[in-house]
């Protein structure tokens, strides 16, 4: 009878700490698939632009759009843009990103693994006009192309769309001054541009020590070539500097650095 009673114990027992375990891998599941992703990403300013087609005058206005962003992912196949603060250069009328496609407002769908499509309206100065940007990942890198709807003009007769590339913050290549996502001859120019004064508009203060010098230079020369992309139909060789190259970058230098302590 004891044995029993024993044994009924430890089945009752067994239940319960399996239904436990249940409860909490199952709690543990769904909190991981509603589990909440922040990435904030600063636009690359030369690979970034709003078109500005049509009007009366049938204008073809670019302007270099500027700023950062941040997407948010829930988890449950939705997304939005948070902390939009970038702006379109002038020219333009509509000075905010966020104002122009009111970016506050439009919600997002994964459509797969690499893209994110981003709808809604336009409010403010040019209401109703549907809105379509599609987020594209890679490493890195989102690339967010689209903008107002084909069929759709603004109330004087233009278009804006929108092809614009952010890269993910904090994630900048060592030596790459101007932002486009590479190391190469006008990262160098800035440095020499700027060597022993201070941070220009192109900043090579690399180290963030408030003064252009060698160790500016040694990391510049480190990554120089990276993110360097051949041309279509070249050789990689084509495009990224050979060592040859370095080394005759690296001999110029104490020249230049005289030429300069002359002025």
């Amino acid at each position: 009878m004891t044995q029993t009673c024993i044994a009924q114990r430890s089945h009752v027992i067994t239940s319960v700490l399996c239904a436990i375990l249940s409860v909490v891998f199952c709690s543990f599941s769904v909190a991981h698939a509603n589990a909440t992703t922040s990435l904030s990403y600063e636009f690359l300013v030369h690979e970034s632009s709003v078109l500005q087609t049509g009007g009366l005058a049938g204008v073809y206005i670019p302007y270099p759009v500027e700023g950062g962003f941040r997407l948010v992912m829930d988890g449950n196949g939705g997304a939005v843009f948070q902390d939009v603060d970038a702006e379109l250069g002038p020219p333009a009328f509509y000075q905010s990103f966020g104002e122009l496609f009111n970016t506050n407002v439009l919600t997002g769908k994964v459509i797969n693994d690499t893209t994110i499509a981003f709808t809604g309206l336009t409010q403010g100065g040019i209401p109703g006009l549907a809105i379509r940007i599609d987020a594209t990942f890679q490493d890195n890198l989102v690339t967010l192309t689209g903008g107002f709807d084909e069929n759709d003009l603004v109330w004087d007769g233009f278009r804006y769309d929108l092809r614009a590339v952010g890269r993910l913050a904090g994630t900048a290549i060592p030596g790459d001054t101007n932002g486009n996502d590479a190391v190469d001859e006008r990262d160098y120019d800035n440095l020499i541009a700027q060597f022993g004064g201070d941070p220009g508009d192109e900043s090579a203060d690399f180290n963030h020590d408030g003064v252009i010098d060698l160790k500016d230079f040694v990391i510049l020369r480190k990554n120089f070539g990276a993110g360097v992309q051949a041309a279509p139909g070249a050789g990689f060789a084509g495009t990224v500097p050979e060592p040859a190259a370095l080394l005759l970058i690296t001999a110029g230098l104490p020249a230049i650095l005289r030429r300069k302590g002359k002025k």
